[in-house]
């Protein structure tokens, strides 16, 4: 029955802090303690007060249902009787060790506010590398400008990484998350300048195709199709991607293919 099957995880966890007590805050008088630590920790509460609180759930049902005289069999009735002060000691043990632990989180949360803002300083860097010397900054080279794109995803890609660990941690330490619109920002033009590479790389490809093609057996009818297929599809793009100086660039890049 559900009511076994929670005393029974309730001796589970009586026995595992027993055993496990003197890990546990070890643990935390080491210059070596985590975040993971003190995650792991908190989760070990977090499952006892669990417990806690459908053992007192249970507790009022079978109250009730004394009340009516409906009787649960003696196994069960002798293990409620003999958990119910080994959950409160547990219990209470939790709580002591909590309360020792807000200094060690009062610390951590310090080392959180500096990680924060250490990573606001790498957006802020980021942000005038790229405004200052990016992609906009190269005149009529899209193979250069392409590649610069691509070593900025990557910096990107990294620092999207550190802000969901981060964010990770602030919720672990119920920490007000943070809004970064400079990197959303950039993040949205780097987005809008790798669709203006897809449409510059494929027809790059189709244009050294269309080169190697004997002039013999070259559909020019196709070849003017095929290039307006590029131009329409770079027209049908947002604004605020094909209006700028990059996208300015590939237009005449297709345009002037025929010319």
């Amino acid at each position: 029955t559900s009511i076994n099957q929670t005393l029974t995880q309730l001796l589970t966890y009586n026995d595992l802090w027993k055993s496990d007590k003197q890990k546990y805050t070890s643990r935390f008088t080491l210059k070596s303690r985590t975040y993971s630590d003190y995650d792991e920790i908190m989760n070990f509460f977090s499952n006892i007060y669990s417990i806690e609180l459908c053992f007192k759930q249970f507790h009022q049902a079978l109250t009730y249902h004394y009340q009516y005289h409906f009787e649960y069999s003696q196994t069960e009735s002798k293990l409620i009787q003999t958990l119910f002060p080994r959950l409160i000691e547990l219990v209470e043990q939790s709580h002591i060790i909590e309360h020792r632990l807000k200094l060690i989180r009062e610390r951590f949360r310090e080392i959180i506010q500096y990680d924060i803002e250490l990573f606001q300083r790498m957006i802020d860097e980021l942000v005038d590398k790229f405004d200052k010397y990016g992609p906009y900054k190269i005149n009529n080279d899209l193979n250069q400008i392409f590649l610069l794109v691509k070593q900025y995803e990557k910096e990107i890609n990294n620092i999207e990484q550190r802000k969901i660990e981060l964010i990770n941690i602030m919720k672990l330490f119920h920490i007000p998350l943070i809004n970064y619109p400079n990197l959303i920002r950039i993040q949205k033009e780097i987005n809008g300048l790798n669709i203006l590479f897809n449409i510059y790389d494929e027809f790059k490809r189709n244009k050294k195709l269309w080169s190697n093609i004997l002039w013999t057996e070259l559909n020019i009818n196709d070849l003017i199709i095929n290039v307006d297929l590029f131009i329409k599809n770079f027209r049908r793009l947002s604004l605020d991607i094909k209006t700028t100086i990059v996208g300015h660039t590939v237009e005449q890049y297709l345009t002037g293919y025929l010319i």
